[in-house]
């Protein structure tokens, strides 16, 4: 039988749309993404919140590099955002992309390469992007 082991609640504010580990040597470590327009950094073993990246738009959906360490946001708006997980703080966004048509409904890194990014649409595309 499988089991509900915890749960974390409480900080945000909207429907919680996405969720990705902090990468293969941390499992400590979870993003999570909202329609309150934030994303989150949980400690699972403390069960709380250690950061809050604020952004101006629906999450829909998110990936985060083990290579890069960088964490990638779709949006409502159409744009994928790049974060830098390692810092804390507001609205740190490294890098916006835009042509998207439609609302970017995932985002993938590769696993291979710290540059590669690959989003999805409600626009009906597959965008690679070479950071």
């Amino acid at each position: 039988e499988i089991e509900n082991l915890r749960w974390i609640t409480g900080d945000h504010t909207d429907n919680v749309s996405s969720v990705v580990w902090g990468g293969d040597e941390n499992t400590a470590t979870l993003f999570s993404g909202s329609w309150d327009h934030s994303l989150k950094c949980w400690d699972v073993t403390r069960e709380c919140c250690t950061a809050t990246l604020n952004g101006n738009k629906v999450v829909t959906s998110l990936s985060f590099s083990s290579l890069s360490k960088m964490l990638a946001s779709g949006h409502s708006d159409n744009a994928v955002r790049l974060w830098d997980a390692r810092a804390h703080g507001d609205s740190i966004v490294k890098l916006e992309l835009k042509s998207h048509k439609g609302w970017v409904s995932d985002v993938a890194w590769s696993k291979k390469n710290e540059f590669l990014l690959a989003s999805v649409s409600h626009d009906k595309t597959v965008k690679l992007w070479d950071i």
